[in-house]
């Protein structure tokens, strides 16, 4: 196989498939260094193959409502910590952070932002152009320190991850060369990560066909990690609230102290009845070659 990816063992020892073995692993490493779990989420611009402005207005509310019920609580003032601008507008609607004291003095915080300003905001208004700036610059502080990481949005047939209006050609479709040579979202990232002296434990993308977009470059940026970054990576096309449900089965097995062998039950049950037989399942848990 070109990439190692995690099999469970069912409860009676069996392999399931062709194992690797791997140990079951826990997420306790995010609270080593302050007790506090450090999880940034980035919501991508998204469009109807460039058809229409981004519709995202209602991923964030759903997430934040989640979050509520899973008894976190809001906190302000820490834009500038998380590399957004408050003086640019607009911040204050679309960025938001959330803790929670899960016991034993530890604390999971969420920090949250979106890329859009809705469906029937201007894709080239000054305003827009703010609001991905920010989306941009929250990422690009999150692949430098963020315990894990997470993005949902368009892969932009590996040109993602993409927090500005697309590039279009001349029909108004996408331009679909332009991102896969060009990969303006990618290569950014993909060096920040390379770069860091501890890897992030966990990076997801919950977008369309991340793990063939993406596993390659993840797996060269963070090989050296021990133990594995656990990558959450699609191999499909993403549809209705499998993403951000993804988003939430990682934030909920942090706070509940469960292990990577339940994150991956609890992906597969965001799932189910929404992936078509033959296709490959939404979201997979990887590790780096």
């Amino acid at each position: 196989m070109s990439f190692r990816r995690l099999r469970f063992t069912l409860a009676l020892g069996f392999a399931c498939g062709s194992a690797i073995a791997a140990p079951p692993k826990n997420f306790d490493s995010v609270f080593a260094d302050d007790n506090v779990a450090d999880i940034r989420v980035t919501i991508g611009y998204w469009d109807d193959n460039g058809k229409r402005p981004a519709d995202t207005a209602h991923v964030s509310p759903y997430l934040r409502d989640k979050l509520f019920k899973m008894g976190f609580r809001s906190k302000s003032g820490l834009a500038e910590e998380y590399g957004v601008k408050p003086a640019r507008f607009p911040w204050e609607s679309l960025f938001h952070v959330f803790e929670k004291d899960i016991g034993g003095g530890r604390k999971v915080r969420v920090a949250l932002i979106s890329s859009s300003l809705g469906l029937n905001a201007d894709p080239e208004s000054a305003k827009q152009q703010a609001a991905s700036d920010n989306a941009r610059a929250f990422l690009i502080k999150g692949a430098q320190e963020a315990e894990i990481w997470m993005y949902t949005g368009h892969s932009r047939e590996g040109g993602g991850p993409d927090t500005y209006p697309p590039v279009l050609l001349d029909n108004g479709y996408l331009n679909y060369a332009y991102y896969r040579k060009q990969k303006p979202g990618l290569k950014e990232i993909m060096d920040t990560f390379a770069e860091r002296e501890e890897k992030p434990v966990l990076v997801g993308s919950m977008s369309c066909s991340s793990h063939r977009h993406f596993y390659g470059f993840l797996s060269r940026a963070l090989a050296d990690r021990e133990p594995d970054t656990v990558l959450v990576l699609s191999g499909n096309t993403m549809q209705g609230y499998v993403p951000p449900n993804s988003v939430l089965a990682v934030i909920r097995t942090v706070v509940e102290g469960k292990s990577v062998g339940d994150l991956d039950k609890s992906l597969k049950a965001c799932q189910e009845g929404a992936v078509k037989p033959g296709f490959a399942p939404y979201m997979e848990i990887f590790y780096p070659r």
